[in-house]
């Protein structure tokens, strides 16, 4: 792994990871974590209860703004830094392999990121989302792994998908034991 490369997973998992200093009453999207639409699985948990809507939708005005990086200038500098070093390979890549418009579709989102105050409230603030994160880290996560000559999957992860396999055969063979077996039991 060169240098630069180490350097750009370093700036990229600060870059994905910078949140989790976040105190939980900010805002995502203009959404607090405790509103709801109001249906749990297709029912109403409203349905006895009075319209109140203007009361739900009523937002503090003294609640901090999130800002990118948590406003750390050098964290900043670092982003664009790894963000020029991304395109410069995306670049390299259509070069070498032709156009790939999803690639590019997804390199013009990330960085158009950049170009809000406040990213999260932005028409491609989805990606800051975690469930929008979640399989970008998965697939850097494997390839980090991957340089350094490791399994792409982490030893734990894969003990766990073994077992829920397993799980899977002895039900699938009728062994009935297996229904008083949990794997998610053991992970919490």
């Amino acid at each position: 792994m060169t240098p630069s490369s180490n350097l750009s997973s370093l700036c990229f998992c600060c870059f994905l990871s910078n949140d989790v200093d976040m105190e939980v009453d900010h805002f995502t999207n203009g959404v607090t974590e405790s509103s709801s639409n109001g249906f749990l699985n297709g029912t109403s948990k409203h349905a006895t209860e009075p319209d109140d809507c203007d009361a739900d939708m009523e937002v503090e005005s003294t609640q901090s703004k999130r800002q990118l990086c948590g406003g750390s200038q050098a964290a900043i500098e670092r982003m664009i830094h790894f963000g020029r070093e991304v395109q410069s390979m995306s670049e390299h890549l259509r070069r070498e392999c032709g156009k790939n418009s999803a690639n590019k579709k997804m390199l013009k989102d990330a960085f158009s990121l950049l170009a809000y105050s406040d990213p999260w409230s932005s028409p491609v603030g989805y990606q800051l989302d975690a469930v929008q994160r979640e399989p970008v880290c998965s697939t850097l996560n494997s390839a980090i792994l991957e340089t350094h000559n490791l399994p792409k999957q982490p030893p734990l992860a894969q003990a766990v998908g073994q077992a829920a396999q397993c799980l899977a055969i002895m039900a699938r063979t009728g062994i009935g034991s297996c229904a008083f077996a949990s794997v998610d039991d053991y992970l919490h």
